[in-house]
């Protein structure tokens, strides 16, 4: 571990976790071929996935369809799904990001679906 992998409160970093976890399960792996199967789907379920399609094909897509209607739940709930859009403009497009959160002892704590803006698509100077 090192400097790098501590929080600003000298709390270790979740990364960190995950890195050290995934090394632990491919060595369990590696010693026991019985469990190869099982920790596969381990060291898959630590790293964070890139599209819904992803975590629907994991063990844990209750848990991903959960979040993820959390998140729509609160966007609707916030009333941030509709907008008024300018003549001549353009809807800058969102995505989902997914996010295994974890305890300090490195447990999975909850899953977690974010929707974002695709800020980088902005040009800059111009409002609506």
């Amino acid at each position: 571990m090192g400097k790098d992998d501590l929080e600003n409160g000298g709390m270790i970093k979740p990364a960190f976790l995950i890195r050290t976890l995934v090394k632990a399960y491919k060595t369990l792996a590696k010693e026991e071929p019985a469990m190869r199967t099982h920790k596969a789907r381990e060291i898959a379920s630590l790293r964070n996935l890139k599209t819904i399609a992803e975590a629907l094909r994991t063990p844990q897509r209750v848990e991903w369809i959960d979040a993820i209607n959390k998140e729509k739940s609160s966007l609707v709930d916030k009333e941030v799904y509709e907008v008024k859009l300018p003549v001549g403009r353009k809807l800058i497009p969102t995505k989902l990001v997914l996010k295994i959160k974890l305890d300090s002892d490195g447990s999975i704590d909850k899953y977690e679906a974010r929707c974002v803006v695709a800020g980088y698509r902005q040009t800059a100077g111009l409002q609506s």
